[in-house]
């Protein structure tokens, strides 16, 4: 049997074309907040840059640690298209499951809650630690990514082999395990999904209530 040649396309060209077809459309909405493509691209551009700027390469890990909220998606694209893995860390985890599993992951960036930050207390040291709104020595205010960072599109190369994020399991039965996913498992995944189980049209709304980091 012969193999069929097809073109991967990245999750973050998807992002990227949305915003020059649709700019003006609604991508995002959190309870009041909203972002167009337009909008929600050059602030995943903005923080892209700001993570290659730092010197992350590609496969470095970049950590979340926070509840939904409109920054969290912007912030898994952006990593993604510096060329890192999204590590996305639960917030339902007890301090010494959080801080094992940030040991394992390495992460060269991290992005947490205010409300978080005690849970971190105690993990390896980064220069590229980002705290989500209020300030605390240590760690850069986020808003000084969107302040100050380019919008330009990042330059990055992507195969459907390159990890897109690694998810820790519960742990109920021992030591959580990072469990990888590949950029292609997860736009096929995806794809599936959308056609056969959701049946999404264009015009839909696609209503997350769940953890976003654990939507796989």
């Amino acid at each position: 049997m012969n193999a069929i040649p097809v073109q991967f396309l990245p999750l973050t060209d998807f992002i990227s074309r949305n915003a020059q077809w649709y700019p003006e459309k609604t991508a995002v909405i959190f309870e009041s907040r909203r972002l167009t493509w337009r909008e929600f691209n050059k602030r995943i551009n903005r923080i892209a840059n700001r993570l290659k700027q730092t010197g992350l390469s590609k496969g470095d890990r970049v950590a979340i640690l926070s509840p939904n909220r409109l920054e969290y998606p912007e912030i898994m694209f952006g990593a993604l298209k510096a060329g890192a893995v999204v590590v996305p860390v639960s917030t339902m985890l007890q301090k010494e499951t959080v801080l094992l599993e940030l040991k394992d992951a390495d992460p060269g960036a991290i992005f947490s809650d205010y409300s978080l930050l005690s849970l971190i207390d105690g993990c390896k040291k980064t220069s590229n630690r980002f705290v989500l709104e209020g300030r605390k020595d240590g760690w850069i205010p986020y808003e000084d990514i969107h302040r100050d960072g380019s919008e330009a599109e990042p330059e990055s190369h992507f195969s459907g082999a390159d990890f897109y994020n690694i998810i820790y399991s519960s742990g109920t039965t021992g030591t959580p395990k990072g469990i990888v996913h590949t950029t292609g498992g997860y736009l096929t995944g995806v794809a599936l999904a959308n056609k056969w189980i959701f049946d999404m049209k264009e015009d839909d709304v696609f209503w997350c209530a769940a953890d976003i980091g654990w939507v796989t």
